[in-house]
């Protein structure tokens, strides 16, 4: 969370085409939007990846390499969060089949039995 930490105290913020956004509007956007602005993140950066050995880098460089890693982390937690939830719903689906061929089962028992079974419980159930 360190880099969290850092972006907040310099104020960091990303570059969209609906404008500007902090740190925190990062967790609004989509993936789809998060990998693209985090392609553009790299993308400036691959531009100034030339080193000057006579030069150091400068701070916007690193300004963007901070960019890319809170992007990344953003993009990865999220990426995350969906498996858990696809995960979550497929096992909720599963247990309704389960539930579902339970209820048939149970009809299906129900079936076998004979008049007089069905008789005798029917008469216990309405005493």
């Amino acid at each position: 969370m360190e880099i969290f930490k850092k972006a907040s105290k310099i104020k960091l913020r990303f570059q969209t085409a609906k404008g500007s956004l902090s740190t925190e509007e990062l967790w609004d956007l989509s993936l789809q939007s998060l990998d693209t602005l985090a392609k553009g993140v790299n993308r400036s950066l691959k531009a100034s990846e030339e080193e000057s050995f006579l030069t150091p880098k400068s701070p916007k460089d690193s300004e963007e390499e901070l960019r890319l890693e809170i992007l990344k982390t953003v993009i990865r937690d999220k990426q995350e969060l969906a498996a858990l939830a696809a995960d979550r719903a497929a096992k909720r689906e599963r247990a309704e089949q389960i539930r579902q061929l339970l209820a048939s089962k149970e009809l299906e028992a129900l079936g076998s039995k004979t008049p007089d079974e069905l008789k005798a419980e029917l008469a216990a159930l309405e005493a």
